[in-house]
């Protein structure tokens, strides 16, 4: 699957137009950054403790360093935050 993956985000990649965003489950954005194919990342923190949940950077097998390139704080509590790889 790796392959495929790879090989269909690249090809999207070369396509005239705007954007990719990927709004997906954590097993989609793991796959994702094990190959290197996120070139910014947005974070929204919300106000909420919930003790659990599924983990993005769990299947990681290297450490991976994040430059932060903008931050919003909203009235309502939540924070994005914008980065980029390193």
């Amino acid at each position: 699957m790796a392959n495929d993956l790879v090989t269909e985000v690249n090809r999207l990649k070369q396509q005239p137009g705007k954007d990719l965003v990927v709004y997906g489950g954590t097993s989609l954005v793991s796959d994702l950054l094990k190959e290197n194919l996120i070139d910014e990342y947005y974070f929204f923190v919300n106000p909420v403790a919930l003790g659990h949940g599924d983990q993005v950077f769990g299947g990681l097998s290297d450490f991976r360093q994040l430059t932060l390139k903008n931050s919003i704080r909203y009235d309502c509590g939540i924070v994005l935050m914008q980065y980029a790889p390193r």
